[in-house]
């Protein structure tokens, strides 16, 4: 069955519909090629983040491990631990967990 009958329709596309993965380690995660990171959902209590990396570095117009131009210079610490439950939106290419599992969800580039 074609869900996606015209080009508005796959611009309506759920977060889900791209892929996704699960992360419960170290080490760096990096979004497969033509993709990006578009939203992380924690899973487990004081999860916290080494690097979650904006797609426009600091040019980004959302959160993430580097602090950004033209903002109040806040960033994501390292220190900063998130609930479990919690959604996090964005567009990142990589993420890598000092702390706890989350599943990462993708979109196009």
């Amino acid at each position: 069955m074609n869900w996606f009958r015209n080009k508005t329709e796959t611009k309506n596309k759920s977060v889900w519909q791209d892929g996704g993965a699960y992360l419960n380690n170290k080490d760096v995660f990096i979004a497969p090629e033509g993709k990006v990171i578009v939203a992380v959902n924690v899973i487990t209590d004081k999860t916290s983040f080494k690097t979650l990396e904006q797609i426009d570095g600091i040019n980004a117009n959302y959160i993430g491990t580097a602090i950004r131009k033209n903002t109040d210079g806040k960033a994501i610490a390292p220190a900063h631990v998130f609930p479990k439950g919690q959604w996090i939106y964005g567009k990142w290419s990589s993420c890598a967990l000092d702390e706890g599992d989350v599943f990462l969800y993708f979109g196009e580039e």
